[in-house]
């Protein structure tokens, strides 16, 4: 992956066009930063030359997946144009937290070490951040089957029982090949085929 593939990325997400800053950090100001700091490429907020929420990478890959997660947590309605995805309705019967209906638009699969599947997806609205202790609304979860037999990819059966995951406190944004041990499960929630069957907890 170059810079410039990265920038073709940010460049068709639905974010500010001055939010982001790529390549160098120096004269940014209220925006996010990916650049390359020689040995490590660093993802920060830059704000009155100062530096919050900094996580460095080894790679420009792993840089590049943690900037676009925390652009779709701070915009929630980001996302890639022309991007083919699934939508699914998430609520739930047994958590408060994940009671309202959220839409969900898968953005990739992922898996486990064990093989088994995950959906990392974006919600709307976003959960918020306070009651997770985050400082920003979390709008990207990661989603695995709860009951054995059961996947999430496909998905053979509605509702789907799941449950919703954020990177645990100092890990690094998902990637495959994913470890029980670098997310934290926030909630059980269901998965619905539609928004009404979602508000209405509908078992088809």
């Amino acid at each position: 992956m170059t810079l410039d593939e990265v920038r073709a990325r940010v460049t068709r997400l639905d974010v500010p066009s001055d939010a982001v800053v790529l390549g160098h950090g120096a004269a940014a100001n209220e925006a996010w930063v990916l650049c390359d700091e020689g040995s490590r490429w660093s993802v920060y907020y830059a704000e009155r030359g100062g530096r919050t929420a900094e996580r460095r990478h080894p790679t420009l890959e792993e840089a590049a997946e943690d900037l676009l997660t925390r652009l779709a947590r701070v915009f929630p309605a980001a996302r890639e144009v022309g991007e083919s995805r699934t939508t699914y309705y998430l609520s739930s019967l047994e958590s408060t937290r994940l009671a309202q209906v959220r839409q969900c638009h898968v953005l990739r699969v992922l898996a486990f070490d064990n093989g088994k599947p995950a959906l990392l997806v974006r919600l709307q609205p976003p959960l918020p951040g306070q009651e997770l202790g985050e400082r920003e609304d979390v709008g990207v979860v990661v989603l695995a089957a709860r009951h054995r037999g059961a996947s999430v990819d496909p998905v053979a059966e509605f509702p789907c029982f799941v449950h919703v995951a954020v990177a645990a406190e100092g890990r690094e944004p998902p990637q495959d090949p994913v470890s029980a041990a670098d997310l934290t499960v926030v909630g059980w929630g269901e998965l619905y085929r539609t928004a009404a069957d979602a508000a209405a907890n509908r078992f088809e």
